[in-house]
């Protein structure tokens, strides 16, 4: 029981800071971060989570040295979050893929899935805080996506999605590069 009672516990201090980091504006100076260290760290770390799941990953960023204005450890969360995302959201195997090119000033990054997809009725809910709804059946905080929209907002950027129910999701980030 104590076991038990100290992981709820800890679970309860994860979701309060990830909420006072929703809630409060990046203290640290946006830097020219390089995206493909990034993507490659973040895919290296969820690769095991992938193979388990049948996911094939793919890459392709145009430059391949493309940088972003935002701090580092900020663009690893939101890479994080949406590379496990579409992971889980292809219960049965599928296709991941990162995609990105710089366009007038800014840097269009795109991660698609081939899973379960989003609901047309869902899709508006998604960013929102305590918003969950998971392909692979586990139960989420949903803060995940809320937290990629105010990091990606707080920089300067924008987040949106767009998804048909059986054939996948796509979730687009612009930065400033």
């Amino acid at each position: 029981y104590l076991r038990l009672v100290d992981e709820q516990i800890d679970r309860c201090v994860l979701i309060t800071q990830r909420l006072l980091r929703l809630s409060q504006p990046s203290v640290d100076a946006a830097q020219p971060v390089q995206v493909r260290p990034a993507v490659d760290d973040v895919l290296a770390l969820l690769a095991e989570d992938a193979r388990i799941a049948g996911v094939e990953c793919s890459v392709h960023l145009a430059p391949d040295t493309a940088r972003v204005m935002m701090d580092e450890s900020e663009l690893r969360q939101l890479l994080l979050n949406l590379v496990q995302n579409a992971i889980r959201a292809m219960p049965d195997g599928g296709r991941l893929t990162i995609e990105g090119e710089r366009r007038a000033g800014q840097f269009v990054l795109a991660v698609t899935d081939t899973g379960v997809g989003i609901s047309p009725e869902a899709l508006p809910l998604i960013f929102l805080p305590f918003y969950s709804r998971r392909a692979d059946g586990h139960r989420g905080t949903g803060l995940g996506l809320a937290i990629c929209k105010a990091l990606v907002e707080q920089r300067g950027g924008q987040l949106h999605a767009t998804s048909q129910p059986g054939q996948g999701s796509r979730f687009v980030v612009t930065l400033l590069d």
